[in-house]
């Protein structure tokens, strides 16, 4: 297994995306696991092993909270499977080449103890099925227009979600509720859009354990004409995305050991590469920890780099070309300002039109300016390579302090140690003012303009 499971369809990308620190979502992804594991095993003759290739299995199944879901035989193997890991490396071969040759005696003896230590499953309580309300809501919310029966279909599923004691996923159906709602409210029915705010309402505070819900609270303010000094602590949709990027990163290195101490390193190392690859794949790392979409795109012709983001209603995109190999003359050439304003005004004819605001810029370790780019540099920028390390440094130092109260799924000490690094985040739009005002170079002064010291 070369990765933890991903989604298989928008609706689940969605939920991965938003609500991936809700319960439903461990549950589901403990079902993909077993289903994969259960492709060797069809017969109580097959034997197979299995590698858990990813570095997120094991922060992930490191939590007993993690395995509640799953049969007992399966929470030792995996038991036993974290163990084997820190087995020396000829021990272990020696190992599975005894089990593969049929030999299970010893796999026997060491599962009967590690099963012995698993707990027995409470049983599971009859959950109602509410798929095939799903379905009919989705179906009369896209398909065929009807918004009155999606809201109630949805709104059974919501009632069904409250009976069964179910949190997120009933604060889910209610936020599907309050969409149908709403869309029916654009067709005039002016009673529906005020009940869509009610509805919104309602699931945000069944659901606001949740990062996501959290982050509803505010477009729920907005809607409703609130002040933004009222709306909380996680108003900011930049922020929220920050801190999800940070949560993804410490899903992968954890909160404990050397692997993120190693991470952090390699991206220094990358940011201070003469070469063009290495640095750009630190340059995305770097992207991708800000909250953007960050890219390499590979056609010709095409950004070494693109920064993509959506932040509620201010969405941005960020091209780059990197010029941080040796170059004799140590300028910025006329033919590298072309490159840079082609593929800026590209990504300015597929994205300005769709509300995006699009900034260029030129990555670099030289210091001057050939003869003619001054005058020729129009909206594009210069940012030193200085700049962008000293970036990654805020970036860090924000991340480390973060990781310091951060916890696996514990929403309440999660939330407490986003509050801590607030005042360390800019607010959205940060770079793209940064990118806008002169001077031509952008210096580290000018790039952490709106970062916290």
């Amino acid at each position: 297994l070369t990765t933890l499971p991903r989604a298989i369809n928008t609706q689940e990308e969605f939920i991965s995306a938003y609500l991936r620190d809700s319960g439903f979502m461990r549950e589901r992804l403990n079902q993909r696991v077993v289903q994969a594991l259960g492709r060797c095993n069809r017969d109580n003759g097959d034997y197979a092993v299995y590698a858990l290739a990813d570095r997120r299995f094991a922060t992930h199944f490191g939590l007993d909270s993690n395995k509640s879901d799953l049969p007992r035989n399966i929470v030792a193997e995996l038991d036993m499977g974290e163990d084997a890991a820190e087995v020396e490396a000829s021990a272990l071969c020696a190992r599975i080449a005894r089990f593969l040759s049929g030999d299970f005696s010893e796999y026997d003896d060491q599962f009967q103890e590690y099963i012995n230590d698993v707990p027995a499953h409470e049983p599971q309580p009859n959950i109602t099925d509410t798929s095939s309300d799903e379905v009919v809501g989705w179906a009369a919310m896209f398909d065929s227009q009807n918004f009155s029966v999606a809201q109630r279909k949805f709104e059974e599923c919501w009632e069904a979600a409250k009976k069964d004691c179910l949190l997120e996923i009933g604060a889910l159906h209610g936020w599907h509720r309050a969409k149908a709602l709403y869309l029916q409210g654009l067709l005039g029915d002016g009673s529906a859009e005020q009940k869509a705010l009610e509805v919104l309402d309602a699931a945000i505070q069944r659901g606001g354990k949740s990062a996501w819900f959290n982050r509803m609270r505010a477009s729920l303010n907005r809607a409703r004409d609130m002040s933004e000094e009222s709306s909380g602590a996680f108003d900011d949709d930049y922020f929220v995305e920050v801190i999800r990027a940070f949560d993804e990163l410490l899903d992968q290195y954890g909160n404990t050991g050397v692997r993120f101490q190693q991470h952090c390193n390699r991206v220094v190392e990358q940011l201070q590469s003469n070469s063009h690859d290495v640095f750009l794949e630190g340059l995305e790392t770097v992207g991708n920890l800000l909250g953007y979409t960050a890219s390499r795109p590979n056609d010709p012709g095409a950004p070494d780099g693109v920064w993509k983001g959506s932040f509620g209603s201010f969405n941005e995109v960020i091209t780059y070309e990197a010029k941080i190999e040796h170059s004799p003359s140590n300028e910025v050439t006329l033919s590298h300002l072309g490159q840079a304003h082609n593929q800026r005004a590209q990504a300015a004819s597929n994205y300005e039109a769709r509300g995006f605001v699009v900034s260029g810029a030129i990555v670099t370790h030289l210091t001057r300016l050939g003869a003619g780019v001054e005058d020729s540099l129009g909206d594009l920028r210069i940012i030193s390579k200085r700049a962008i390390l000293d970036l990654w440094d805020r970036i860090r130092y924000a991340l480390v302090l973060y990781r310091g109260m951060w916890l696996p799924n514990n929403l309440a000490a999660n939330q407490q140690a986003a509050q801590s690094v607030r005042s360390r985040i800019p607010n959205t739009g940060w770079l793209t003012r940064a990118l806008s005002h002169e001077p031509a170079f952008v210096t580290s002064e000018e790039l952490l303009k709106e970062w916290s010291a």
